[in-house]
């Protein structure tokens, strides 16, 4: 379902954001991560679907760093 959907993105996205990245010369940098939540809802193909979360997933990045968008 959605809800159990979101929150798993958002346990990823929290794990993602707690880790610490070691890059060259010993750098350390953070990373996050946006997720774009979508659950089959009348979609005829799997393209459809995958659009829908895509168009999700570009709202979740253009709204913020570390976010989780499920709806529009």
């Amino acid at each position: 379902d959605l809800d159990g959907a979101v929150a798993a993105a958002s346990r990823i996205c929290t794990a993602i954001a707690e880790r610490q990245i070691i890059v060259a010369d010993s750098k350390v940098i953070s990373v996050t991560a946006s997720i774009g939540a979508k659950c089959h809802s009348g979609e005829k193909t799997l393209e459809e679907l995958v659009n829908h979360a895509d168009r999700k997933l570009y709202a979740a990045k253009k709204n913020g760093k570390n976010l989780v968008i499920s709806q529009l």
